[in-house]
């Protein structure tokens, strides 16, 4: 059975949902150092951040990949998702330290922490029950 043109329209969407997402990252990330709001006041922050954006990313990768394709693997997903983390932190670092940004380790660990938790959030049953319980309380039901 095939898809139908519906089913590509709305997996391009979620995948353009994916590279908004992704630049919106680059754009934070690439703040030049006088642009960036000050959140010392705030232990971690920075690190906290990290985490928060790729999570956001991983769970969209998570939800475009298996929407998209016929039966994916948790891992394989899992995976890809953690790596392109990972990737997309340390060129991020990379391209930090030309534009004069501090570039840190540590925040491409931050990074892939974030991807490595939208796994767990997405593929985690207890999580998944937890996220349906809340939307189903905050959708209105229709009839």
């Amino acid at each position: 059975m095939t898809r139908s043109r519906g089913s590509f329209l709305f997996a391009g969407l979620r995948w353009l949902l994916v590279a908004a997402w992704a630049a919106v990252i680059w754009r934070l990330l690439t703040l030049p150092p006088e642009e960036t709001p000050d959140v010392s006041f705030i232990p971690s922050a920075d690190k906290l951040g990290h985490v928060a954006v790729y999570c956001i990313w991983g769970l969209l990768i998570s939800w475009a990949a298996t929407r998209s394709f016929r039966n994916p693997s948790r891992l394989a997903v899992g995976v890809a998702v953690v790596l392109a983390g990972a990737a997309y932190g340390v060129i991020s670092e990379i391209y930090q330290a030309q534009i004069g940004r501090d570039s840190d380790l540590l925040d491409v660990a931050a990074d892939t922490a974030g991807a490595f938790l939208a796994q767990f959030l997405y593929f985690s049953p207890r999580a998944n029950a937890l996220f349906r319980r809340v939307i189903s309380r905050r959708m209105p039901h229709s009839r």
